[in-house]
């Protein structure tokens, strides 16, 4: 799963922000992919469903988030020898950040327009993220996979100028730090790797 990037909440000039978003993502994509061929590799990208489904602020994130789903399909497309490419475009998720601000008024209403009336938790996600990296979605290749309540969502930080990339062939899930993922399926393991 690659999530590289800046926070939604960064105050970043346009360019800068696409650069941050788009190429920090293509930069540890095409890092892990130049390490070679891996057998049934999978590659799934954090998007969201700002620029995807719904457009909100500032500017630069909803801009980036579509061009990180069509990159996805440009992967998927053009690099289907070397690795099958999806994304999930999470909506809001019940995360530290959105604490507070599911209790607002605003947060209130939003919760309204999800069909599930609630956020999503980081695990509900995990799952959609580990079904698309597992040889159960082998012949899964280029979609995005929107989290607005019937399915589910993840946010994850990046801090600092290191990039984390999480991805999967058959019998590993790489992703970096606290093997968070380490008990979520038995026939999966978990190893670090990082760019910085």
């Amino acid at each position: 799963m690659n999530n590289a990037g800046p926070a939604s909440a960064s105050q970043l000039e346009f360019d800068d922000a696409l650069e941050m978003s788009v190429g920090s993502m293509h930069k540890v994509a095409t890092a892990w992919m130049g390490r070679g061929r891996l057998d049934d590799a999978a590659l799934v990208n954090v998007s969201s469903v700002a620029g995807n489904v719904i457009g909100t602020a500032p500017e630069w994130y909803p801009t980036a988030k579509a061009a990180i789903m069509g990159w996805t399909r440009h992967l998927a497309a053009y690099r289907s020898d070397v690795v099958r490419a999806n994304a999930v475009a999470p909506g809001m998720t019940d995360t530290r950040r959105l604490a507070d601000f599911k209790e607002t008024d605003l947060g209130q209403r939003v919760l309204t327009r999800i069909p599930l009336r609630r956020m999503a938790t980081p695990d509900e996600i995990s799952w959609a993220i580990l079904f698309l990296l597992s040889p159960l979605a082998s012949y899964i290749n280029g979609t995005n996979w929107n989290s607005i309540g019937p399915t589910t969502a993840l946010m994850a930080t990046v801090s600092g100028a290191s990039f984390t990339v999480y991805a999967a062939r058959y019998g590993t899930v790489t992703t970096s730090g606290d093997n968070h993922w380490s008990g979520v399926a038995p026939a999966l393991t978990v190893e670090p790797y990082a760019i910085a």
